[in-house]
């Protein structure tokens, strides 16, 4: 379905930047789309579909630095895969009544750091990554945005799974000290 994207494209450089973008990021956008569907074939077609729709905005992105245009394309992918299911949650519930099934791909909290991502307030959270060091907010986006296993990471940052587990504890702590300050800093 590739070379539908491409005909998409009337300009050779459009099609040369949204080539390079697809081939660099296909990894980390598959992996998020698998990680919120749970089916491959599923996220193959969130993928595509989120290219077609990234081919519109190739003017925008072309001017984006790589950290942020990493970001960009990721959080594109989870918004779209994240429509996918809901649509297809009303669409069933529409014709079984069943309940949401988003409910039932919720994990719960195993550890008062997993429970810091997700009752945090979304604002301060983003505020405290972004007074993070560069290699700490990488660590997170791998962790939490990717959903990157251990050893991957170990293995695209050149440490020992160990390491990684280490440095985790770590950022996670240090974001929560940083988000209590500035929930503190918004108090006063």
């Amino acid at each position: 379905m590739f070379f539908l994207i491409f005909a998409a494209l009337d300009d050779t450089s459009e099609r040369s930047f949204i080539e390079q973008l697809y081939n660099t990021h296909y990894r980390a956008m598959y992996r998020t789309a698998l990680g919120i569907l749970r089916h491959p074939e599923d996220a193959e077609d969130v993928v595509q579909s989120t290219c077609l729709a990234l081919c519109k905005k190739t003017s925008l992105l072309a001017g984006m630095d790589c950290n942020a245009l990493h970001s960009y394309v990721v959080i594109s992918i989870r918004n779209t895969a994240i429509n996918l299911m809901r649509s297809r949650d009303r669409r069933a519930e529409l014709l079984w009544g069943e309940e949401d099934y988003l409910d039932s791909l919720v994990k719960p909290c195993e550890t008062w750091e997993d429970d810091l991502f997700v009752s945090a307030d979304e604002g301060v959270l983003t505020q405290a990554i972004m007074r993070m060091p560069l290699r700490e907010r990488h660590l997170i986006e791998m962790k939490y945005i990717l959903n990157e296993k251990t050893q991957e990471i170990a293995k695209e940052l050149g440490i020992k799974p160990d390491s990684v587990r280490v440095l985790l504890m770590r950022t996670r702590r240090r974001l929560h000290d940083l988000m209590e300050e500035i929930a503190h800093e918004k108090e006063d």
